[in-house]
């Protein structure tokens, strides 16, 4: 029996993908995610896309840390197994030392790969701003996903649990806030990349779903 994608919006409020409409959605999820970085590029608004890459890439490596047997030493939980005053986890296992540094240090490093690549269209001043940049998006969006896993335990939801859009587009908004603190960029890119990301996010589900990346929930 083939099982069913499960996307929560609330404790006892859900809605699921059938398996043989995984197909036919991820592809409309491609299309939208890429008419949406289209229409970045095309009205002049890269830059900031390129901006918020770093966060992007932190947030893929600090969930696939924990196959790194080499930081294991680091795989200590943010809470520090504390609970809450409802009696449940501050933030839960999932959230550790190793995928915090493991998504800054990355993000870092992208953002120093981007100074030598396309600084062109970013107009880094300095190396200095470019790598501070790097880490301040890194910062929003791992900042971001703690903020979320915080707010998911308080309703009761666990790790694995798909909360939808949170679990989507928290470390988006979280960069995008930090982000917008040090860089002025039109409300326009904002919902834009919000929706894009949320399409993109629905194409990795799919595919982790379909390749059993993750456990289906």
């Amino acid at each position: 029996m083939k099982k069913s994608m499960k996307f929560i919006i609330s404790k006892g409020m859900m809605f699921e993908i059938s398996h043989e409409y995984t197909f036919p959605i991820a592809l409309v999820s491609f299309i939208l995610t890429a008419g949406i970085v289209w229409f970045i590029v095309i009205f002049g608004m890269s830059k900031f896309l390129l901006l918020l890459l770093p966060a992007y890439f932190a947030n893929i490596v600090a969930f696939w840390s924990s196959k790194i047997r080499l930081l294991k030493f680091l795989d200590i939980p943010i809470d520090l197994k504390l609970t809450w005053i409802d009696g449940n986890r501050i933030l839960g296992d999932s959230k550790t030392l190793r995928g915090v540094l493991s998504g800054l240090v990355t993000s870092i490093i992208v953002a120093y790969i981007l100074y030598y690549i396309v600084n062109g269209i970013i107009s880094y001043s300095s190396l200095d701003e470019a790598l501070f940049l790097g880490f301040l998006v890194g910062a929003g969006g791992m900042g971001g996903d703690l903020i979320r896993s915080f707010f998911k335990r308080r309703i009761g939801l666990r790790s694995g649990e798909n909360w939808f859009p949170f679990d989507d587009l928290d470390f988006a908004l979280g960069a995008l806030l930090i982000l917008g603190i040090y860089v002025n960029f039109p409300m326009s890119f904002a919902i834009l990349t919000l929706i894009g990301t949320l399409t993109l996010r629905f194409l990795s589900n799919i595919f982790d779903f379909t390749f059993r990346l993750k456990k289906p929930n």
